[in-house]
């Protein structure tokens, strides 16, 4: 029996790639997800989905194709009819988006797919295949330092992150490897670092408690790296049993502007387009798996931080009598243009009772105004659906605030036949 009869099909002319992604997708949850996907995907009667197989160089590709594939069932599902568009579709000279949408009311709009993968450092699955690489028969829970546990939002430090993942696994392996040797069915490995060099300490017998940074001695100039729990595996091979991170600050700011920049580059095309799509709305939408990239986040760059009043003993309606607040003209411009509904979630209409300490990308930035509209999937559970009211004329139309995507300005969880969570 073919495990995944339809990804099969599709890659019939690919089998290099299709083998290289096999390699990379050691344990199938990626083919797994392409397989339900494109159950739908038929189901759907979404066109152009051979672009999967087209354009798959590589495992990082083809989830990020996956992504394309998603939106295209998320619009689909809310009854619009969907083209995957390969990338020259546009001809020579001329940029081509990932999909085309057309609804029947004759709404046609043009979406570009982001995935904006994790950049939490992830050593799960490094450590896991060292276990079974080296029959080591433990069950280990990692515990890990500040440096390992926050999201690097630049590539620089991604790749910093991935290297010293490497190195504190087989740091961490040596140390368990010694314990196997001893004997030893209880114990902790910590790994420590002196500049850019790792050590590890092995001491046997359970610990109390899980080990943090306190717990950890370390010598004059040494960092807690990492500390892995290892105890004897109830399975014929020894695993990685997930762990804890430490506690710290989000930053917030660094994150915000990773994915302003990220939607900037992607305004920027519209103009590449050719003519005759230059007065159609353009979206772009988001595959968000960065938790560290919050909804409160995305919601304040596109729409403004909001900010609480200081004295909550005043009602409402007298706080604003004495403070009003006043609305910039685009706002005014927009409510009579039929964008009423969305300027009322968002707390821009006639009775706000927040006041905002910016007004985000939406309004503040020239480059903005080339987007009708982001969708961002949240870990691929919550959907937030943000669309623009203050684009430029010709991608302005409110039509797109009745294509049935709910307007509730921190997220809605995503209907399951969209391919979320999958």
């Amino acid at each position: 029996m073919v495990p995944f009869p339809r990804l099969q099909a599709l890659f019939a002319n690919f089998s290099h790639t299709y083998a290289r992604i096999c390699d990379d997708d050691g344990h199938g949850l990626e083919r797994r997800r392409a397989e339900m996907l494109l159950d739908r995907a038929a189901v759907m009667d979404i066109t152009g989905v051979e672009k999967i197989a087209t354009d798959s160089g590589s495992l990082s590709k083809f989830i990020n194709l996956l992504a394309e594939l998603r939106f295209a069932l998320l619009f689909a599902h809310v009854g619009g009819r969907v083209e995957i568009l390969p990338d020259a579709a546009f001809g020579i000279g001329y940029y081509t988006p990932d999909l085309r949408v057309t609804f029947p009311d004759r709404l046609v709009f043009l979406v570009e797919v982001i995935r904006g993968s994790s950049g939490s450092p992830d050593l799960m699955e490094d450590l896991d295949a060292a276990l079974k690489r080296e029959g080591i028969p433990f069950r280990v829970t990692d515990l890990l330092g500040v440096r390992l546990s926050a999201a690097a939002p630049d590539g620089r430090t991604r790749q910093e992150n991935e290297a010293l993942c490497k190195r504190v696994v087989h740091e961490a392996t040596v140390g368990l490897l010694a314990a196997h040797s001893k004997g030893l069915t209880d114990g902790v490995v910590h790994v420590r670092a002196v500049d850019s060099d790792l050590r590890h300490e092995l001491r046997g017998g359970r610990p109390q408690r899980l080990p943090l940074e306190e717990d950890v001695p370390c010598r004059p100039g040494e960092t807690w790296v990492a500390s892995f729990v290892f105890e004897p595996s109830t399975l014929a091979t020894g695993y990685a049993a997930g762990g804890v991170t430490s506690g710290h600050f989000l930053d917030e700011n660094r994150q915000r502007a990773r994915f302003l920049r990220d939607l900037q580059n992607k305004a920027s095309k519209r103009q590449k387009l050719p003519p005759e799509y230059a007065s159609i709305p353009y979206l772009v939408a988001v595959q968000n798996d960065e938790h560290e990239l919050t909804t409160i986040s995305v919601l304040s760059a596109l729409t403004g931080s909001r900010q609480a009043f200081p004295d909550s003993a005043f009602e409402p309606a007298k706080r604003l009598q004495e403070h009003p607040i006043a609305r910039p003209e685009p706002v005014i411009s927009a409510a009579r243009s039929g964008w009423g509904p969305v300027l009322e979630a968002w707390d821009y209409d006639s009775n706000v009772e927040v006041r905002f300490t910016d007004d985000g990308a939406y309004l503040d930035h020239r480059w903005a105004k080339e987007l009708s509209g982001v969708i961002v999937a949240h870990g691929g559970w919550l959907l937030q659906w943000l669309p623009n009211p203050f684009a430029t004329a010709e991608i302005n139309d409110p039509r797109i605030l009745r294509i049935g995507l709910p307007l509730n300005k921190l997220g809605t969880m995503a209907p399951e036949e969209t391919g979320w969570p999958f």
